[in-house]
């Protein structure tokens, strides 16, 4: 029996100088002869041979590829994107120019680089897009996507924001159906808050969907909602080529949040940014879109159309709840509300079960008063 802390013994093996083939000690066998080639050896030879390939360093594992080295994909790159931003993800589907989440090593946080081309200028109200640019770096609110520089990097300008968040109104929406009213109520009121700062610096939304609305944190009855893709910052392009219905349920097609003057190809305008806000409050309080077609067609028509839209029997939404969302959704935008400030209002107070103002002037007087 082997003790097995006796190491076994080792016999020294040497290479045939003529064919290259292992010469080592064997019973019944002259050393000094290869078994391969039958040519003599030199015994001195073979023993230094053999304490050299001995003596020499064993192969080191570290020394092998490994499959993470191998596997490592290549970093991203973009001509265009700034040698001190590190690339992590490429947006595909940005509107009117490209967008990256890139790795900032000053901030040490991911944010989002989006090039800004000309194709936006129209999202701007008329102003210059480097004064919206600068305008939108000043703004701080907790509920509105913080824009942190405007860059011009070989002659092309770019900014740097927040990057999207993880979930948004959209994901709710085909999750869970519709939100509870309360909650619902809760999260337009800081939609608002937010788009008052845009309104206020004369900078238009233009694309307001549900999945403009991020989702910050999220519980089962307060949620706290960053608005994004506004003005130059948008990276969404319109997905109005998705299908409105698949199987049973509404999508969040585009087409179903497009006000009339959008969709005839007007500019943007704070009336329509009221518009879409009501097309969003309706699919989200009832589970489905205001207006609902097979195609695409059918929906942009019923949007044009002057007839009103109205709330369905069984969707049991308060009366109160229902004029303010059909004011906003007016097709004529002088019946609308005039600014997101009088829907926050409205909203604050369904949130207190008290009657909306609906932009009343009596009936805002009165309010002032006290009465």
């Amino acid at each position: 029996m082997v003790d097995s802390n006796d190491s076994p013994k080792l016999k020294l093996v040497a290479a045939c100088e003529q064919c290259g083939e292992p010469v080592g000690a064997s019973e019944g066998r002259d050393q000094s002869l290869c078994a391969n080639c039958f040519s003599s050896q030199s015994p001195d030879k073979l023993q230094a041979n053999a304490n050299a390939l001995y003596s020499a360093e064993p192969h080191s594992a570290s020394d092998e590829p490994q499959l993470d080295d191998c596997q490592k994909p290549e970093p991203l790159f973009d001509e265009d994107v700034p040698d001190f931003y590190e690339i992590l993800e490429v947006i595909p589907t940005c509107a009117h120019g490209k967008a990256f989440i890139v790795h900032d090593n000053n901030m040490n946080a991911p944010l989002l680089l989006r090039f800004v081309t000309i194709g936006v200028a129209r999202l701007t109200g008329g102003l210059p897009i480097e004064t919206v640019a600068n305008l939108l770096v000043q703004q701080d609110h907790p509920h509105l996507t913080t824009v942190y520089d405007w860059k011009n990097h070989k002659s092309k300008n770019y900014l740097i924001l927040d990057p999207p968040p993880q979930k948004n109104l959209e994901t709710v929406i085909q999750n869970e159906g519709f939100l509870d009213l309360p909650r619902a109520i809760d999260v337009f009121i800081q939609v608002c808050e937010a788009l008052e700062v845009l309104h206020k610096i004369s900078v238009v939304h233009g694309h307001i969907r549900p999945r403009s609305i991020g989702i910050v944190e999220q519980s089962k009855t307060v949620d706290t909602v960053k608005v994004t893709n506004f003005s130059i910052t948008s990276i969404s392009s319109n997905n109005i080529e998705q299908p409105v219905k698949v199987s049973r349920n509404y999508t969040c097609n585009d087409i179903f949040y497009m006000s009339p003057e959008e969709i005839r190809g007007d500019v943007p305008s704070i009336g329509s940014d009221i518009y879409s806000l009501g097309c969003v409050i309706f699919h989200s309080i009832t589970g489905k879109p205001v207006y609902r077609g097979r195609t695409v067609d059918e929906v942009r028509n019923l949007h044009l159309e002057p007839k009103p839209a109205e709330f369905r029997r069984r969707y049991e939404i308060p009366a109160h709840v229902e004029q303010v969302v059909l004011k906003m959704l007016e097709n004529d935008p002088a019946l609308r509300y005039k600014s997101v400030n009088g829907v926050r209002r409205d909203l604050e107070r369904l949130r207190d079960n008290k009657a909306p103002l609906l932009e009343d002037k009596w009936k805002t007087w009165m309010t002032y008063l006290g009465q």
